[in-house]
């Protein structure tokens, strides 16, 4: 199931790489103002992991800014972890592309959401985010906190994961989101 929430950013924001707003130093979730304290940012192919401490949910929560380049994707993961994963939208335009765990394919593309809406999803979901053309960033919160060993990275084309089958429709899709349109 997933679940929509509403948070956001509090504090006056800057441009980042890409042009997109990036947060200074507090969130609103959970009917309250918190803290947060960024680490080091990953850059990765196609995209960047800004990970950030939650100060007052140290050792039950902790999150990241995903900031993905137009027409590029995070990694396909699999959520093998008993965790909760609370992802929201927050500026540009793409698609939240996933299989739940009874196999169905899940596309919610950014212009069925307002900025901070939330999804959520949990152990067994494959999920990534497919920026447009705008490139995406995308807050996402972890609970319990974020450890390596709770996702698994699935390989491009892969037919399954941790016996869960990923079906042709979601890699068609993959391929579809990544592709400019024609000019």
């Amino acid at each position: 199931m997933i679940e929509y929430r509403t948070f956001t950013h509090l504090q006056p924001e800057t441009p980042d790489l890409y042009g997109q707003r990036r947060p200074i130093d507090k969130i609103f979730m959970d009917g309250g103002n918190h803290q947060i304290i960024y680490d080091d940012t990953i850059a990765l192919e196609g995209y960047e992991i800004r990970p950030f401490r939650i100060m007052d949910q140290i050792g039950n929560a902790d999150g990241c800014d995903f900031v993905t380049a137009p027409f590029k994707s995070t990694r396909t993961q699999h959520i093998i972890g008993d965790v909760g994963f609370t992802d929201a939208w927050e500026a540009g335009n793409g698609t939240f592309l996933a299989v739940n765990p009874e196999g169905k394919v899940v596309s919610i593309p950014s212009a069925y959401h307002s900025a901070g809406e939330m999804i959520r999803y949990t152990k067994g979901w494959t999920i990534t985010w497919i920026a447009g053309e705008n490139g995406l960033k995308v807050m996402s919160i972890c609970r319990p906190p974020f450890q390596t060993d709770m996702e698994v990275e699935v390989e491009l084309g892969a037919t399954e994961v941790n016996g869960v089958v990923i079906p042709a429709e979601y890699w068609e899709q993959y391929s579809a989101l990544k592709s400019p349109p024609q000019k």
